[in-house]
């Protein structure tokens, strides 16, 4: 069990790794060029957070459940 959740928690660190260094990457631009506004973040965060909540639930649904069994054995 404990191999597996190391396997996954590298798993998510690297993937997250590059997720983060595409984001960030930007090829250079002259000064010439028309603002625009931002980047509507915004209309994302509420369902992220609500995805987010819901996988930790989970989560520690699973947690639990794996913990009980072992206790009643």
């Amino acid at each position: 069990m404990k191999r597996t959740h190391k396997l996954k928690l590298k798993i998510s660190l690297v993937i997250l790794s590059v997720y983060t260094a595409i984001a960030q990457g930007q090829p250079s631009f002259t000064n010439d060029v028309e603002d625009v506004p931002a980047a509507p973040i915004d209309d994302w965060v509420m369902p992220v957070m609500g995805i987010a909540i819901l996988l930790i639930v989970s989560y520690f649904r699973k947690k639990t459940r794996l913990e009980r069994k072992t206790a009643q054995a």
